[in-house]
């Protein structure tokens, strides 16, 4: 018994140690499921960032402004036609790549009868858009057109223009690089805007047909004024006849 009791003496503290050791693990299995400590940044109050030209706070300012630090540089070019009749439909298309010699992209957009405009010191990002508006002229497709630059580095857009009558045409060209921001959605920044005006010819019976349209605008103005000038002269002889007709009858209660 003495044995016995030594025995059961020994083996309780082992016991102790093993349900400790066994707490300590489901401790530290529970923390590992719940992943690291984190901390709530404080970015402070919103102010105005000039790297988006709109109020963010501080901390997302900060890491725009690390964002477009590390666009790469790349290079464009901008195909337009020199001269356009009115009504014609031409092309115009637009070439941006990332590291590559201006010469090489201009050649990716040059055609006959088109001008080349090269443009330098483009941030580029893996996803690129550009948009393209016209004064005087109808753009297709029009609004903001995506692409991914990821596999090949390089992009290119195409548009139709059709040229209307108007007093100006002029093509305004806008480059986006979008960028991840803060939420994790793409966010185009940093705009590369370029502005072509086209001439644009009119054929001898367009210009015949806007000499008669300015004609009849003419005749429909000189057919107002003469409205007006009736009707002034209308007014004016009432006044006449009824100062001659009641300018010589005597005051009501007047009399000898």
């Amino acid at each position: 018994m003495r044995y016995l009791a030594l025995a059961v003496a020994l083996l309780l503290p082992l016991a102790g140690c093993g349900q400790a050791q066994m707490e300590s693990a489901e401790n530290t299995s529970a923390d590992m499921s719940a992943g690291p400590p984190t901390t709530a940044a404080d970015d402070g109050p919103t102010e105005y960032c000039d790297i988006i030209d709109q109020d963010v706070s501080r901390g997302d300012c900060e890491r725009y402004r690390q964002a477009k630090a590390r666009l790469a540089r790349g290079v464009a070019a901008f195909s337009v036609p020199g001269t356009m009749k009115r009504g014609e439909t031409a092309v115009v298309e637009l070439a941006l790549a990332r590291g590559a010699d201006q010469e090489a992209v201009s050649e990716m957009v040059a055609s006959e009868g088109r001008e080349t405009e090269p443009i330098s010191e483009v941030r580029v990002a893996r996803y690129m858009a550009a948009e393209l508006d016209g004064e005087g002229f109808t753009v297709a497709p029009a609004g903001v057109q995506r692409k991914d630059l990821f596999l090949s580095g390089s992009a290119r857009w195409r548009w139709e223009i059709t040229a209307l009558k108007a007093k100006k045409h002029e093509l305004a060209l806008t480059v986006y690089a979008e960028i991840g921001g803060p939420d994790g959605q793409p966010k185009p920044q940093w705009t590369e805007v370029a502005r072509r005006t086209v001439t644009v010819e009119t054929t001898w019976g367009q210009t015949f047909g806007d000499g008669i349209e300015a004609a009849i605008a003419w005749l429909g103005r000189i057919e107002n004024l003469l409205t007006a000038l009736a009707a002034v002269l209308v007014a004016l002889g009432i006044v006449i006849w009824r100062w001659k007709t009641l300018g010589g009858k005597p005051e009501a209660g007047g009399g000898g």
